[in-house]
């Protein structure tokens, strides 16, 4: 049997047409658990009035809002040999469940897959951004950490099996939304997967579709929560000597560097957003920085 976890905080509406979506899948054996966050009891009465006849989905509510945390605790609380993730503004594609089985069965030396990451109906969307898509159409197995936005996927869309939270733990309660390192608890998972010796698969096959759209002004704001987990993340890494993390810091902080030169430069040359670009630089710069802090704490007192 295979296990899905949902964890949710007060978008009861996405969350419903989220587990819509697994009415028309092609694999039915499986369990959905949703672990509820929510500051209201909206998501609950949508979870217990949908008709899925056989299918089971279990509903937990917690008052703690941390997305490592309720990942952890559907992983303990799931009953099947694999354990999938998707989040509550996700719309999985009908062949989803199959294509995660049938990715394990062909390759029985990977531990863990992630899968495409599509916009959700960009043609209702003009002029707003859905960040958090991974549309890369190479399949591959992936031996050796490495940059997980580029070359490994994101936690809306991917699976592992269940023996590998017993051998390398469960996530990072100090990583993802509502912790301390704001995101990054996905890459933190798998690149410490990667760093013990395990392989995980991409499979563009295995389709997910985010419905979350954002602003360009708020996915600036997003952004800078990207940068504050990615350094948390490739930084606990780094501090414990790992060269690959190493690169990703010294490109992180390189950036930074760059875009402080950009916007003197404008400054001085009397341009129109030079002063804009400086301050959205140095919100930045203070997110990253925020980030390098939260990893050496970390990496100190939970050492690999």
């Amino acid at each position: 049997m295979l296990s899905i976890t949902i964890s949710t905080y007060n978008r009861q509406y996405l969350l419903k047409n989220s587990l819509q979506s697994f009415k028309n899948s092609s694999f039915n054996n499986y369990e959905i658990i949703v672990i509820d966050q929510s500051q209201n009891n909206l998501s609950q009465f949508i979870t217990k009035s949908l008709n899925f006849n056989s299918i089971n989905i279990r509903y937990f509510k917690i008052k703690r809002r941390n997305l490592s945390y309720a990942r952890s605790l559907g992983v303990k609380l799931s009953k099947g040999n694999i354990v999938a993730f998707t989040d509550d503004d996700c719309i999985v594609s009908k062949n989803w469940l199959k294509n995660i089985v049938q990715t394990f069965k062909k390759n029985q030396d990977i531990v863990g897959v992630f899968g495409k990451v599509l916009p959700y109906k960009p043609q209702l969307k003009k002029g707003k951004i859905c960040p958090c898509t991974f549309l890369n159409n190479q399949k591959r197995i992936i031996s050796k950490p490495c940059l997980h936005s580029k070359n490994i996927g994101f936690g809306n869309n991917m699976a592992f099996r269940r023996e590998i939270f017993e051998k390398v733990g469960r996530f990072k309660e100090w990583l993802g939304p509502g912790s301390i390192g704001s995101n990054a608890e996905d890459a933190e998972f798998a690149l410490r997967i990667l760093s013990k010796g395990y392989k995980i698969l991409y499979n563009p096959k295995i389709k997910a579709y985010h419905n979350r759209w954002l602003t360009k002004e708020e996915f600036r704001k997003q952004q800078l929560s990207y940068a504050c987990g990615e350094v948390a993340c490739y930084g606990f890494f780094a501090f414990q000597g790992k060269k690959f993390a190493k690169r990703v810091m010294v490109n992180n902080f390189k950036d930074s560097y760059e875009k402080f030169r950009k916007s003197l430069e404008l400054i001085f040359s009397l341009k129109k957003y030079g002063l804009l670009l400086f301050i959205h630089t140095l919100e930045e710069f203070y997110f990253r920085l925020r980030g390098l802090m939260i990893s050496f704490y970390f990496s100190k007192r939970e050492p690999l």
